[in-house]
C-alpha cells in the first residue's frame, strides 16, 4: 500500500497531498504513485510503455519538484500515464541526481477512470523534510 494520503478540507490548494518513505527513493516512488492517482486510478493503468527519465538539482526539493512536473509534462506532452515508478537518487559534486524509469501507457478514458487533469505542481506549502523514520513530503497540485 503506498504511503500518501490526500489532505481533506484545505482551503489554500486544489489538490494536496503528504508522502512518506522510509528512503529518498520510496518518498519519490510514492509521490509519484500520489500525482498518477490525483490523475487516474493507477491499478487501470497497464505496463505497455516505458520512459527513462534523468535530473539534477541541488537540494532534494527541487530535485523531487522536477521530478514530479515531468510526470504532469510528459502527461501533457506524449499522453502518458505512470503506474510503475524505479527510482534513484544519488549525490555526486555536491548535487541531487534522479535517474528513473517509468511505465505506464497512453491515456484512454474507455479504459482508464480518469479524475483530474493536474496541470501542474506547485512550490506552495511545498516541502520535503527528513523525519525519524525516513522523509515526508508535503505536495501541492494545480488541476
Amino acid at each position: 500500500m503506498p504511503s500518501y494520503k490526500f489532505l481533506e478540507d484545505i482551503t489554500w490548494a486544489d489538490l494536496a497531498f503528504r508522502a512518506q518513505g522510509q528512503t529518498i527513493e520510496e518518498l519519490f516512488k510514492n509521490c509519484a504513485l500520489a500525482v498518477t492517482e490525483a490523475m487516474v486510478d493507477p491499478q487501470t493503468v497497464a505496463v505497455k510503455e516505458e520512459v527513462e527519465v534523468k535530473l539534477e538539482a541541488g537540494t532534494l526539493d527541487d530535485l523531487l519538484y522536477d521530478f514530479l512536473s515531468e510526470i504532469v509534462a510528459i502527461k501533457d506532452a506524449d499522453g502518458l500515464l505512470f503506474s510503475q515508478f524505479d527510482v534513484r537518487v544519488g549525490r555526486k559534486n555536491g548535487k541531487y541526481e534522479l535517474s528513473a524509469k517509468l511505465e505506464g501507457e497512453e491515456v484512454d478514458p474507455d479504459v482508464q477512470e480518469v479524475r483530474d487533469d493536474v496541470k501542474a505542481v506547485t512550490r506552495h506549502h511545498f516541502e520535503v523534510a527528513k523525519v525519524h523514520d525516513g522523509y515526508e513530503a508535503q505536495v501541492i497540485l494545480d488541476v
